[in-house]
């Protein structure tokens, strides 16, 4: 029996655009450069993107480690996928939707010099396209790949009102996205694109630290994605902290990376070996101090908790470390957060998130 002949047929086009992309060659390497399969010389998508392969009667399509990635229902991957006739496929931003037809149909030609015209708006925020995939992502990889961002900082107070610190962010300074660095992590995590964010944030956070001459200690967020590839993310720190050694820096990470049970994995112990300050993070009111195996210097709390339960894991904590309150938004509460044993403040009552240097 024939195998059915597949084609990629382009979900945003205009009248006149070629929209249906034959995969007429065995295995099929989809790219811009001349020597693929199928040839799409579109801006965000690498000279070799991803491969199509058959699968017995079906089809499976492979990320060729390229910059901005292939999206299956709209999933990055990053291992081979099955794909199947109708299943929506994004290289980068580009949307197509993969079809079949019988062998005995007519045959496509294969369009050539001719590119898939998307839209022009950008909408900020989470809003989507009708495809459901995120209608900044051209800006997004756009920054992503051109590094427009500019580092930002929110002050850190004790209990008296004195900046003692900074919480070190960042911000998008692309002409068409305007977007806070928690914007920013939500479209990376849309994209599966939060590992080179977040090492984008902190590396150039630090360079312009380091420019404003900081004095005060300063916190940098690690994302939970990072933590699942622990060597990875002790490699980053590991240079980040030779290179500003000078620098005062405490790593925030997600309580759920430092617990000595098996979800903590090797990065406990890894952490320990490097020496390096840590912030434990997105703690809940269940949390055991002795879950955690590695030395910690901070907690950070929530305010967004009850402000009864919030004393409560004050109490819980302040024998093991700093208690940092975050998320702070009636500067009220400092005074008895405060009395309770906490150090440090930080929130929109204490301070907005401001360009480093303002």
């Amino acid at each position: 029996m024939s195998q059915p002949q597949y084609y990629l047929e382009a979900e945003d086009s205009a009248p006149g655009d070629i929209t249906a992309y034959p995969i007429d060659a065995w295995p099929c390497v989809v790219g811009r450069g001349s020597d693929c399969q199928l040839q799409l010389d579109f801006d965000r998508i690498s000279r070799r993107h991803a491969r199509f392969e058959m699968l017995g009667n079906g089809l499976q399509v492979t990320d060729l480690d390229s910059t901005n990635g292939t999206f299956v229902n709209h999933d990055r991957i990053d291992c081979p996928t099955e794909v199947h006739d109708g299943d929506t496929i994004h290289f980068a931003d580009h949307a197509f939707q993969l079809r079949h037809r019988d062998p005995s149909g007519q045959t496509l030609a294969s369009p050539e010099g001719q590119r898939i015209r998307g839209g022009t708006d950008t909408v900020i925020g989470f809003t989507a396209s009708p495809t459901g995939f995120p209608v900044q992502a051209p800006e997004m990889f756009e920054l992503l790949n051109d590094e427009l961002v500019c580092a930002t900082r929110q002050i850190m107070v004790s209990g008296r009102g004195t900046v003692l610190a900074n919480a070190l962010r960042a911000r998008s300074t692309h002409p068409r996205l305007g977007a806070d660095s928690a914007t920013l992590i939500g479209l990376s995590e849309q994209l599966g694109e939060e590992l080179r964010l977040s090492q984008m944030m902190r590396r150039i956070a630090l360079q312009q630290a380091d420019k404003a001459n900081l004095q005060t200690d300063l916190f940098l967020t690690i994302h939970p994605a990072e933590c699942e590839e622990p060597e990875v993310l002790i490699d980053d720190l590991k240079h980040q902290c030779q290179r500003y050694r000078h620098l005062v820096t405490i790593f925030e990470l997600p309580f759920n990376a430092l617990r000595s049970t098996p979800r903590g994995g090797k990065l406990p112990s890894r952490l320990k070996d490097l020496g390096v300050d840590i912030c434990a993070c997105e703690l809940s009111a269940d949390d055991d101090p002795a879950e955690i195996e590695s030395p910690i210097a901070y907690v950070c709390i929530s305010a967004n908790h009850d402000p009864d339960r919030v004393e409560r894991m004050i109490g819980q904590w302040r024998d093991i470390a700093t208690i940092v309150i975050d998320d702070l938004d009636d500067r009220g509460l400092v005074d008895r957060f405060h009395q309770a044993g906490a150090a440090l403040f930080r929130g929109p009552a204490i301070g907005p998130e401001r360009e480093i240097g303002s």
